[in-house]
């Protein structure tokens, strides 16, 4: 318990409270639209078809922001922000009164051609955060917004779009620029050289995986059942998907981020493959907690997703308002498509839940195999040329000495669990900043730690300490 309250005080000190604000309201606003806004019934006609390409709206906002952020790099600036959001507030009222089938489709429109503009302001900010505040701040961000999706679901329509019409304008007046934000400075900057920006070439492997996933949720999402209970899919899915943030938080929390990034992606195939299989097989009761299942898989890549794309524009110091259009375009797209999907299996088949289940499980094992590394499996045993091409690794005799070592040196001198994650980091060179990531700990934390061990070693530097660590083989 004392590791968790730990974890939580880390990661409260990564915490930027008017971002989370902000991020959050957008986030909140962005879900409910998807929601609650123009929903197509599966079993409808072409008016449904098209309410189901009504997120294709949102590539028209982010080739705006593609072309604007060639001419200013710092675009969406605070006029463009505050117009964005006048735009999706007045679509709000517009639901909340319109009686008119032909008015909320407008306004749905509007909105979803005017959301990319505050996406775009939020990459921009979360981009310039160091990885430590950008992981906090992301996972934080989405659990914050899914708690507002689950608010807005409770209260349904029309009075969830009169809550929905506060969002934009109060995410605007509280977003912080770039340069307010703590660590920032910590940071490496995106270049904001306009033209002479290095292009955005993100892998396509990437961009098919958000599609596909995207796309996945989105069919899992128009299954169509009759439910008397209040808590109806977006409930659902937005408490499954916070409770599966939280717990991987704290587990990667434990873990470590930085050295074993890539695990916080693979619950998310699990998540999808079980939430399919329900919505096949299951009792009907339980198909809807299985298109929630699939929710909370693709709410978990997503929070990996916005982690990574920080991490590509500050890596390769690509303009952030291309690399966003670039990076959410496949989302908005996947979108469109598993909308139109649903409609088409409901329409052409007799089995439309199986259909569905079938037509997931296919995609999945699409985007897993859109990304597998075929040369990791193709040597023997014995042949390491390309087995371990990602990362190669310690040979395990080596790797097997280095931790009798630390085992025998924590014994002697009485070093804590905690502190011997930090010394195994020492002693690869790893520096504070690096430390704080991996371990998701304090600077200070880090800081009392390394005291602490030379302390109790009677070590005055980091060389001295390796010394004492050999001495004790």
């Amino acid at each position: 318990m004392a590791s968790v309250s730990t974890f939580l005080k880390d990661m409260s000190e990564c915490i930027d409270a008017r971002l989370l604000g902000a991020s959050a309201s957008f986030g909140s606003y962005a879900l409910g639209l998807g929601a609650l806004a123009c929903v197509p019934s599966p079993s409808g006609g072409l008016e449904d078809a098209a309410r189901s390409a009504l997120p294709l709206a949102a590539l028209v906002g982010l080739a705006l922001c593609f072309t604007a952020s060639r001419r200013d790099a710092s675009f969406p600036r605070r006029g463009w922000l505050w117009a964005a959001s006048a735009a999706l507030t007045l679509c709000a009222l517009a639901l909340f009164l319109a009686g008119d089938a032909l008015v909320e489709t407008a306004a749905s429109c509007v909105a979803w051609a005017a959301l990319p503009f505050c996406l775009t302001a939020l990459v921009r900010r979360f981009a310039v955060l160091p990885l430590r505040r950008r992981i906090a701040m992301s996972a934080a961000s989405v659990i914050c917004a899914l708690g507002g999706l689950l608010v807005l679901a409770l209260l349904a329509a029309p009075v969830a779009f009169a809550v929905m019409a506060a969002l934009p304008l109060a995410a605007t007046a509280c977003l912080p620029e770039p340069s307010e934000l703590p660590g920032c400075e910590n940071a490496e900057r995106p270049d904001a050289s306009g033209p002479q920006a290095n292009p955005v070439r993100f892998a396509p492997s990437f961009l098919v995986t958000a599609l596909t996933y995207s796309a996945l949720a989105s069919l899992a999402a128009g299954i169509e059942m009759p439910d008397d209970s209040a808590l109806g899919l977006p409930a659902r899915a937005a408490a499954l998907s916070i409770a599966g943030i939280v717990l991987l938080s704290l587990h990667k929390g434990r873990k470590g981020f930085v050295e074993d990034s890539n695990s916080a992606y693979k619950p998310v195939p699990p998540l999808m493959a079980l939430g399919l299989v329900l919505i096949a097989w299951a009792p009907e009761p339980f198909a809807l907690w299985g298109a929630a299942l699939v929710a909370a898989g693709f709410s978990v890549f997503f929070v990996y997703y916005w982690i990574v794309i920080g991490n590509h524009i500050q890596k390769f110091s690509w303009n952030a308002a291309q690399a966003a259009a670039w990076a959410c375009a496949p989302l908005f797209a996947g979108l469109a498509a598993g909308r139109l999907l649903s409609g088409g299996i409901f329409a052409v088949t007799e089995s439309p839940l199986q259909t569905t289940a079938v037509l997931g499980l296919f995609l999945l094992a699409l985007v897993l195999w859109a990304v597998a590394k075929g040369d990791l499996f193709a040597n023997e045993p014995g042949d390491a040329a390309n087995v371990f091409k990602l990362e190669p690794p310690t040979p395990a005799a080596l790797a097997h000495e280095d931790e009798a070592a630390l085992a025998a040196f924590a014994q002697r001198y009485g070093i804590s669990k905690r502190e011997q994650d930090v010394v195994r980091l020492l002693s690869k060179g790893r520096n504070v900043p690096f430390i704080c990531d991996e371990l998701f700990i304090a600077k200070s934390t880090v800081q009392t730690h390394i005291k602490h061990i030379y302390a109790k070693t009677g070590a005055t530097n980091r060389q001295e300490l390796l010394d004492v660590i050999e001495a004790a083989r």
